[in-house]
């Protein structure tokens, strides 16, 4: 009998985003999806005896790890490595080779698919998968269960029995997303998700498209790519439907713009209407690609709140970033949506390229002026693979440290923030007061006591406000 064991590594090193910690804890874990999609292609089309790991959820010790590991004994091991987590997707690595020497390490993510090379020579690594992994991993252990290894397939790098780097080309987008098998969430302890952001649990996170065809500096996702990708509203509705039937009724949309094509919106709410489905949700959106009517819809259908990325109250900031919104757009478009009551986030970032004090005080005043029902602010950290990155290197304002922490995980690692006018110091600073000063202003204390709606949700807000009010720095 072939085993697969999938695993989503712990957060425990996780390189930290320059936010307050009140803002970091407490938000909840969601289920890891690109592996949930994986195990269910492995599930319906290999042999394989198929075994997922979510060690963040499970609050597993390594020792813990090593221990069901151990037990399960894999014939192939598959780990998923995130930037902001590539010291535990590392060290789990090497933990799993040390404990199942002839396991076969296949590693896949977003971190690999910002640097293929980098983590396909990490020493206990025997394949890498470059691109979207579920159809190319799927022919992975087919290969792999009839030749006992795989070479030649788009998508796979690996090392020959020298050591040396084998690398084909990436694997092509998954254009018909349908044809995907849709996640078995009951695999994982899917009781056990939550977000701070929801009414109820359990949560789940959901795709219902790929792609991304803005083109803001500061943003890039080589692992999704920038042409949209849908999925059709009925296998959408199905994969809710399942959900709904395990007692899932709170769910995160993933997609990078939920909103791109107006048609499909409106249609996905109207299916969702009609069938009666009981669920609440959230998605992330940008402010020109809603209007009165597809807010009406997303409200009927159960849409709890909707997610902007504002970033900067300066027009002149918004250009830089090639952002493509206006100011006024914002504007109207959080009105409409709280007219519509659905909570309204808006996403800002202190200290972007070329901004100044003028340009952030503009940003605090646009904040109180459009008054979302929450902020989310962070500073500005250049990732990977971005315009805003490479720009930072060529001005050395910083080196290349993502590419250094590709190489070598286990290195001390700061992120690389953007100090063209201002100190870490200084951002982290304005950063904290910014939260303080607006989330204890007299009418939102008010608005959030009014809004609470269960013990869960004063408990939650509860904390967060104790978490603000004790942070001094």
């Amino acid at each position: 009998m072939k085993r697969l064991l999938l695993i989503n590594p712990s957060s425990e090193n996780e390189i930290q985003s320059p936010l307050p910690y009140f803002v970091s804890e407490g938000k909840g874990v969601t289920p890891p999806l690109g592996i949930l999609s994986i195990a269910a292609q492995a599930m319906q089309n290999t042999d394989y005896t198929t075994m997922l790991i979510d060690v963040q959820v499970e609050g597993l010790s390594y020792e813990s790890l090593a221990n069901k590991i151990s037990q399960f004994n894999p014939d192939i091991i598959g780990i998923t490595a995130m930037s902001m987590t590539v010291r535990d997707a590392y060290k789990t690595i090497q933990m799993s080779k040390k404990i199942c020497p002839n396991s076969k390490i296949v590693v896949g993510g977003p971190h690999v698919n910002c640097y293929p090379l980098e983590t396909a020579a990490w020493k206990d690594v025997d394949y890498a998968i470059h691109g979207e992994g579920e159809i190319v991993f799927g022919e992975f252990l087919r290969e792999f269960s009839n030749r006992g290894y795989a070479s030649g397939l788009k998508g796979v790098i690996y090392k020959d029995s020298d050591g040396v780097i084998e690398n084909n080309e990436r694997a092509d987008y998954i254009k018909d997303l349908n044809s995907l098998p849709i996640p078995d969430r009951t695999i994982l302890p899917y009781k056990k998700y939550s977000s701070i952001i929801m009414k109820k649990s359990p949560v789940t996170s959901i795709l219902s498209s790929r792609g991304c065809p803005f083109r803001c500096n500061y943003c890039d996702r080589p692992s999704v790519g920038k042409a949209f990708r849908p999925r059709s509203v009925e296998s959408v509705i199905h994969e809710l439907k399942i959900c709904n039937d395990i007692g899932i009724k709170s769910f995160l949309f993933y997609d990078d713009t939920f909103t791109v094509n107006r048609k499909r919106v409106i249609d996905f709410c109207i299916a969702i209407t009609d069938s009666k489905l009981d669920i609440e949700f959230n998605i992330r959106s940008r402010v020109d690609t809603v209007d009165e009517e597809m807010l009406y819809y997303l409200k009927k259908a159960g849409c709890l709140g909707i997610q902007y990325g504002v970033e900067s109250g300066s027009q002149t900031i918004l250009d830089r970033m090639n952002k493509g919104i206006t100011l006024q757009q914002i504007h109207d478009t959080v009105k409409i949506t709280k007219k519509h009551n659905i909570l309204t986030t808006a996403y800002f970032m202190f200290g972007n390229p070329g901004e100044t004090r003028q340009d952030i005080k503009l940003t605090h005043e646009f904040m109180e002026l459009i008054d979302p029902d929450y902020v989310m602010i962070s500073i500005f950290t250049p990732y990977p693979k971005t315009k805003s990155y490479e720009e930072g290197i060529k001005r050395n304002l910083f080196e290349d440290v993502w590419k250094k922490l590709a190489e070598d995980p286990t290195i001390e690692f700061e992120m690389p923030v953007w100090t063209e006018n201002f100190t870490t110091g200084e951002l982290n600073k304005m950063l904290t007061d910014t939260y303080r000063k607006y989330y204890f202003s007299g009418k939102r204390i008010l608005r959030q006591i009014s809004s609470i709606k269960s013990i869960r949700e004063l408990r939650e807000k509860a904390k967060a406000a104790v978490k603000i009010l004790k942070n001094r720095h």
